[in-house]
């Protein structure tokens, strides 16, 4: 099941860099993304809302007042942490923020593809996130 899910983030990850523009189709597939991530299962684990909560929140902070990120990017900030919980997606963005920024720098363009800067951090944390998070916290 991890493999179609790094297939989905490996479609989502060109399909930012080469356009940053998301349709509203995106939205239907990551919800069907999420029983085939849990294998079907009706229980999820503690840290899925809280992660949700935690990085949707200054997400759509940023984007609402500051406008720094787009609409897509707060709404799979949200998905990417209800579906990896709060432990992974701080080491998720430990890995996209420092890849965005130096994209940013070497490149000098106003804008980011985030998503795909997050994508490679989700797929990162997806197979060492609680190793990395219990060596350093």
């Amino acid at each position: 099941m991890k493999t179609l899910f790094l297939c989905f983030l490996a479609a989502a990850a060109v399909r930012d860099w080469r356009t940053m523009y998301f349709s509203k189709h995106w939205f239907w597939i990551c919800l069907g993304m999420i029983p085939v991530y849990y294998q079907f299962s009706f229980f999820l684990p503690a840290e899925s809302i809280p992660g949700a909560f935690l990085f949707s929140m200054p997400a759509f902070f940023f984007h609402h007042y500051k406008q720094w990120l787009g609409s897509a990017d707060v709404w799979f900030l949200d998905y990417f942490g209800f579906i990896l919980g709060y432990p992974r997606m701080i080491v998720a963005m430990m890995i996209a923020v420092p890849i965005g920024l130096t994209y940013l720098v070497i490149s000098k363009k106003a804008a980011v593809p985030f998503v795909s800067c997050l994508c490679i951090g989700v797929s990162a944390s997806l197979f060492w996130g609680y190793h990395i998070w219990y060596q350093w916290f």
